[in-house]
């Protein structure tokens, strides 16, 4: 008998069990894929559900949002990243019978994939790009209990009027491309 072939062999289906991958929930149930381009609240009619396949009328309580944590992805390897789905809060408006038909629609924020943030040492709000590219994706399903927006309890009133405001915009100019060079990576 060949012991060292079956050592080898054993290893192997250990080490075949330890980096198995983690299981998607995107394996099993009814999802759609969405697209956003950029920053904002989007909505979501029952129409356009329809659309992507689930048949109306849903229960309210079961629609549930999915999306990747873009902010995590960046070109550096670390070890605290979480590779999977996380579920994303909405606000349902469904006209208080619990139930999502053509006419009512969900309402979510995306962040977008370049986000604005304040550059403390700077002194100014600066931008970042997401890693992944110039759209962030958002996965529908149905399961159970989906995540709310809840209500906030306001505690007092601004009465403040504003007479200005802070706007920023990007423009870039992509000068090189890397395709066109000749050069071949």
């Amino acid at each position: 008998m060949n012991c060292p072939k079956i050592i080898f062999f054993v290893l192997f289906l250990g080490f075949f069990t330890i980096c198995k991958g983690q299981k998607s929930p995107l394996a099993t149930g009814k999802w759609a894929k969405i697209s956003t381009t950029k920053q904002g609240i989007y909505k979501l009619t029952g129409d356009q559900l329809g659309k992507l396949g689930f048949t109306l009328p849903i229960v309210s309580s079961q629609l549930q949002l999915f999306g990747y944590n873009l902010s995590n992805l960046t070109e550096k390897v670390s070890g605290t990243i979480n590779p999977g789905l996380s579920e994303n809060a909405i606000k349902v408006m469904d006209g208080g019978d619990g139930k999502i038909e053509a006419t009512d629609y969900i309402l979510f924020y995306n962040q977008g994939p370049v986000y604005w943030k304040m550059d403390s040492s700077l002194n100014r709000v600066v931008h970042q790009n997401y890693a992944t590219g110039d759209s962030v994706y958002y996965f529908i399903t149905l399961g159970q209990d989906g995540r709310r927006i809840g209500l906030q309890n306001v505690q007092s009133k601004n009465n403040k009027t504003r007479s200005e405001f802070s706007q920023h915009f990007l423009f870039e100019k992509d000068s090189v491309s890397l395709l066109n060079s000749g050069k071949v990576f």
